[in-house]
């Protein structure tokens, strides 16, 4: 979790949010964090020069706006499946439900994350009682 909480500072986003693959034999895989994609032209600071979401109030419960990837899915993106198989994602804070589902077909076996905070579009007790449906070890740390 010390490595997600590293990563979570490299993100522009409001909120930045890390997160870390480790494999089954507990050697990290992939890092990552919130943030636009690398080639996005509208470069900037802070995601409050360049995010619609962020400056709309009030916010809409919908990231369709925003131009960032979840660091859930930047890690994803980053490893392969066969790496990551039976292993682990330490997140900063409780996946939205979007990347949980995403988590749940990726090959991983757990997630752990930070904090039960609340969020007007997620319930962490929610995402975890999904992720436990699909199989998938998950909660606070």
């Amino acid at each position: 979790m010390t490595l997600a909480t590293a990563m979570s500072q490299r993100s522009r986003c409001g909120k930045g949010v890390g997160s870390v693959i480790v494999s089954s034999e507990e050697r990290v895989v992939a890092t990552g964090y919130n943030g636009p994609p690398s080639g996005w032209q509208q470069q900037s600071e802070s995601c409050q020069d360049f995010c619609p979401r962020l400056n709309q109030d009030p916010k809409p419960a919908s990231y369709d706006s925003c131009p960032s990837n979840h660091a859930e899915i930047n890690a994803l993106l980053w490893s392969s499946r066969q790496e990551r198989l039976g292993g682990r994602i330490y997140i900063t804070t409780a996946p939205c439900m979007s990347c949980a589902k995403a988590i749940a077909n990726s090959g991983l076996a757990e997630v752990i994350w930070n904090t039960t905070e609340e969020k007007p579009h997620r319930s962490p007790r929610e995402v975890q009682e999904f992720l436990w449906d699909c199989g998938l070890g998950a909660g606070e740390i």
